[in-house]
C-alpha cells in the first residue's frame, strides 16, 4: 500500500495556480463506428462525435492540450481522473458560473466551525 502511495505522489502534477476554475469543454472525439461489425462504406455516419466534459482546469500540464480533472483533493491538491483533450479537437470552452475553488477551503471551514463551537 505504501509503495502505491509513493508511486501516486511521483505522478502528481502540481497545477500552476492555487485556485482552479471549473470549466465546460465541447470537443470532437476520435471514435470507432458503433456497430462493431463489417459495414458497407455508405453505412458509415458522416457526423462528428461531439463530447461535453466538465472539470477543474489544469493550467499548463500538457503541451497543446486542455487538461481537466474530475476531482480535486481539498487539502492536498491532488487531482483525479484527468482528461487531456488536444487543442485541435476543442470547439469551445467556458467557465462554469461558480466561484473558483480555493485549495484548503474545507480545512478553513472546519477550523472556523471548531472555533465557533469553542466560543459557545
Amino acid at each position: 500500500m505504501e509503495h502505491d502511495n509513493l508511486k501516486r505522489r511521483e505522478r502528481h502534477v502540481e497545477p500552476e495556480a492555487t485556485d482552479m476554475e471549473l470549466v465546460f469543454v465541447i470537443w470532437l472525439d476520435a471514435h470507432a463506428d458503433r456497430s462493431g461489425a463489417w459495414l458497407d462504406l455508405d453505412e458509415i455516419e458522416d457526423k462528428p462525435y461531439v463530447v461535453h466534459s466538465a472539470g477543474f482546469l489544469l493550467q499548463g500540464v500538457k503541451k497543446d492540450h486542455i487538461s481537466i480533472a474530475q476531482s480535486l483533493g481539498a487539502e492536498d491538491g491532488v487531482v483525479d481522473h484527468v482528461l487531456h483533450i488536444p487543442n485541435a479537437m476543442v470547439t469551445s470552452i467556458g467557465a462554469i458560473g461558480l466561484p473558483k475553488i480555493k485549495r484548503g477551503l474545507v480545512r478553513e471551514i472546519k477550523q472556523q466551525a471548531k472555533k465557533d463551537r469553542l466560543t459557545k
